[in-house]
């Protein structure tokens, strides 16, 4: 199977940076803080863990980057754009094709096949090829056979693998992962794991993982704790 053209970003360079990151949020009638003045620099090719209680922050933390929920104050950029004030239609255009997201939830269609899930936003992105590259990103994860099945007729873990083919099939820059093995029992969570870190080595992608498992973070270049909407250096950190 021929490799495809890696697009990822030099190491040095940095692919998303957070200035002093603010995000309040309505709630019970009144504001919430959930980020509190947070900076991050991600660089190009590094794996970064996020860990930390639940309702810390983790979660909306990679909404924020990922450009899915603006920020009530501070710099976010992304891929050395300043989205801090850019529409949806432009945060759309900036996301196609350099910027895959996984969530814990798989957030596949249940109308449409394994195939079509992954051909979808590849089409959307007005990518060339985007059957032949659905297809693909499908065998690389060990589902080549499953192509023309549904949701229903996945597994947990199966289903977790499409969600990694769609996020990986346009050979993105940036991976954000949120919980991407908290549905899963720990032995098919494992798998997705390496499937996602070897996914990531071929495309020579940042990944920013949120994640409660300490032996998986272990795993990424740096680890970091989310306290009380700030972030804070965490223990170990992998090769």
């Amino acid at each position: 199977m021929m490799r495809r053209e890696n697009r990822g970003s030099h190491v040095g360079e940095s692919v998303i940076e957070l200035r002093d990151v603010r995000l309040d949020l309505a709630a019970g009638g009144g504001m919430v803080k959930i980020l509190r003045g947070v900076d991050l620099r991600v660089a190009g090719s590094e794996t970064v863990a996020v860990t930390g209680p639940s309702g810390s922050g983790k979660t909306s933390l990679l909404m924020v980057m990922a450009g899915l929920e603006a920020a009530s104050s501070g710099r976010v950029r992304i891929l050395g754009r300043d989205v801090t004030r850019m529409n949806e239609d432009g945060l759309a255009r900036l996301r196609r094709g350099r910027i895959g997201v996984v969530f814990q939830g798989f957030h596949l269609v249940p109308t449409m096949t394994a195939l079509e899930n992954v051909r979808l936003p590849l089409e959307l992105a007005g990518s060339p090829d985007a059957r032949r590259k659905a297809g693909e990103s499908l065998e690389r994860v060990g589902l080549g056979e499953r192509l023309r099945h549904y949701p229903a007729q996945l597994s947990g873990g199966e289903q977790q693998r499409v969600a990694l083919a769609r996020a990986f099939a346009d050979a993105p820059q940036v991976v954000l992962a949120d919980e991407p093995t908290g549905n899963l029992d720990a032995a098919t969570g494992s798998e997705v794991m390496h499937r996602m870190f070897a996914l990531r080595r071929e495309h020579g992608a940042a990944l920013v993982l949120v994640t409660h498992d300490a032996g998986l973070a272990g795993q990424c270049d740096r680890n970091l704790v989310m306290r009380n909407g700030r972030l804070e250096p965490g223990a170990g950190g992998g090769s």
